[in-house]
């Protein structure tokens, strides 16, 4: 099971977020993360490694790229983030992006 962190959550210290990292916790989700770069096809070549529903997406390891790849995954109500993105070019996919 993958957890995420808040990192904009200000009550949260750096010490608690170093034993997360080095304790048990850390270390399950270090492997997790190992075993799905490790699984991905095509196998990837450089770090970052972005893929968007399983697919690599090279445009958004560009500088700025990653909000106008994730906004042409998206379909639905365009997030005032999304503005100036081609709407017709929006698939509706259920976006799952890994960056390694």
């Amino acid at each position: 099971m993958f957890q995420q962190l808040n990192i904009f959550n200000r009550s949260l210290s750096w010490p608690s977020i170093s034993n997360c990292a080095s304790g048990p916790s850390g270390n399950s989700l270090m492997h997790e993360y190992a075993l799905r770069t490790a699984s991905l096809r095509p196998a990837h070549e450089y770090v970052p490694w972005v893929t968007i529903d399983g697919e690599h997406e090279a445009s958004a390891e560009e500088d700025g790229g990653l909000l106008a790849a994730v906004c042409r995954a998206y379909k639905g109500r365009r997030p005032k983030e999304c503005q100036g993105e081609e709407e017709d070019e929006w698939e509706e996919l259920e976006i799952s992006i890994s960056v390694v």
